[in-house]
């Protein structure tokens, strides 16, 4: 009898256990669906896994590589099917797994990945976004191995409370269930997703065609690059060479490029030893790897103002050309791939410089221009800016340098220095003022009007502005 009475007790013990665990999820995938934004993650990959698409060709990588490969003109030089499924944020794990949902619906015959060393190096992971490509996977085998391989150890959830990351967003959620409960939603429509980031309109298969900024928009912050071997993230190297042994198992080619970023930050600090670690590390697991970086300006020209950042982002129109150019040597060492070739070397020197020195001696033209601004209060109650123009070219140029001063309310110039191979300026002005600064670049002899150019810097003078840097460039105790 009384055995009779225990087992009922723990098997109502265990329905009320499993009622709960129903109820919490069904509570937080409500709060999920209510809280949550449309995510550009879902409808890539249901553009993906589209019957009635066979993609043979697949670009993986983050916001770099969305914005710079155009799978159309992959197709036109390829005569593929590609999609680019380059998705913001996307790390090595992501596209590990991205790569197993596409080979699990396509014929998948070539992978480009797209590597980014902001991806590799000195990460911080946050558990709750880290996961957000698992949660627009759909239910399969690829989903499993995915929770299986990373979650079973972490926090419950990180996978099952998601929406708390957004809980910020709350106050949205009545315009977010309204997008939501529509058919372009259900339909995987692009249209239902925010992408302002995108920087352009969305053309399909994954490309988005970025635009210009206007002159006075911002450029981002310059920093020059740091890099050093050891930092790289083991975790991500071991699936890397995951990703390299799936599609050697597959007799899938795997091509690693990594797309050109805006030539300024290619002269400042570390990016030759960005290039000969990824040189060393695809040589080691034996697939080829490009830097398009080293493109030699007679097969593809670009420069600062191709970008919409210095972090490089490339606009529309330079990655029409890029993805021309990319297509072109994938297309050339197509027939040797696998193979041991003095035809790929040929390919490979006809098109890219053999090192970043020989990049720099080959250089004729000024690649950076950007500014230090420095606001002054004057005795006499004005305001002054030291401006510090920082301009590179490599071995065989001769910057010289050019500031133009705009009034921001009149828009009329204030101060144009001309072209000389000073580099420091001083400009004084008797009242506050809001004004744009320019810096202007080319080679000494040039007849060009400019070679390379800021980004506008804005700087309303005043004494909160001149506070603000003073106590921004005092060193803290």
């Amino acid at each position: 009898m009384h055995s009779s009475d225990d087992k009922k007790k723990k098997f109502f013990a265990w329905m009320r256990v499993v009622l709960f665990m129903l109820c919490l999820i069904a509570v937080c995938s409500i709060l999920k669906f209510a809280i949550m934004p449309p995510s550009y993650a879902r409808v890539i990959i249901h553009t993906m896994n589209d019957k009635d698409e066979n993609y043979d060709t697949i670009v993986l990588g983050a916001s770099h590589g969305r914005s710079a490969i155009n799978p159309y003109k992959l197709d036109e030089k390829l005569s593929c099917n590609s999609l680019n499924v380059c998705i913001p944020n996307e790390t090595i794990k992501d596209s590990y797994y991205l790569l197993q949902e596409a080979a699990r619906t396509n014929d998948i015959k070539t992978v480009i990945l797209d590597i980014d060393y902001q991806y590799w190096y000195g990460l911080k992971e946050n558990n709750y976004f880290s996961t957000f490509i698992y949660d627009q996977l759909s239910l399969s085998s690829v989903k499993a191995k995915y929770f299986t391989d990373n979650l079973l150890d972490e926090d419950f959830r990180v996978a099952l409370t998601r929406w708390a990351g957004y809980s910020y967003l709350i106050k949205n959620a009545k315009s977010n269930l309204k997008t939501k409960l529509t058919k372009d939603y259900f339909d995987y429509s692009i249209e239902c997703v925010d992408n302002r980031d995108g920087g352009g309109p969305y053309l399909g298969k994954g490309f988005f065609y970025r635009q210009k900024l206007d002159e006075d928009s911002g450029f981002g912050e310059f920093k020059a690059i740091s890099f050093d071997a050891d930092g790289v993230d083991k975790e991500t190297v071991e699936i890397f060479r995951k990703i390299v042994k799936y599609c050697k198992d597959k007799n899938i080619r795997l091509v690693c490029a990594t797309s050109p970023i805006t030539p300024s930050m290619l002269t400042c600090g570390d990016y030759g030893k960005v290039t000969e670690y990824f040189t060393s590390l695809c040589e080691e697991q034996d697939v080829e790897y490009y830097d398009f970086n080293l493109i030699k300006d007679d097969v593809l020209d670009f420069e600062d103002t191709d970008y919409v950042d210095y972090d490089g982002h490339m606009v529309g129109e330079l990655a029409d050309r890029y993805s021309h150019v990319l297509g072109d040597v994938i297309s050339r060492t197509q027939e040797y791939y696998g193979k041991e070739s003095s035809e790929v070397e040929s390919v490979v020197s006809d098109s890219f410089y053999a090192s970043y020195d020989e990049m720099s001696k080959n250089m004729n033209y000024v690649q950076l221009a950007d500014m230090k601004v420095e606001p002054i209060k004057l005795d006499n109650g004005g305001y002054a800016v030291n401006i510090n123009a920082i301009l590179d070219g490599g071995k065989n140029v001769t910057p010289e340098c050019r500031v133009v001063i705009k009034s921001m309310d009149t828009k009329k110039i204030l101060y144009d220095s001309g072209y000389s191979d000073n580099m420091q300026y001083h400009y004084e002005f008797d009242d506050e003022i809001y004004i744009a600064i320019n810096v202007y670049g080319r080679n000494k002899g040039s007849s060009e009007e400019y070679e390379a150019k800021s980004k506008t810097k804005k700087i309303l003078l005043n004494d909160e502005t001149v506070n603000k840097y003073l106590t921004k460039k005092k060193p803290s105790n």
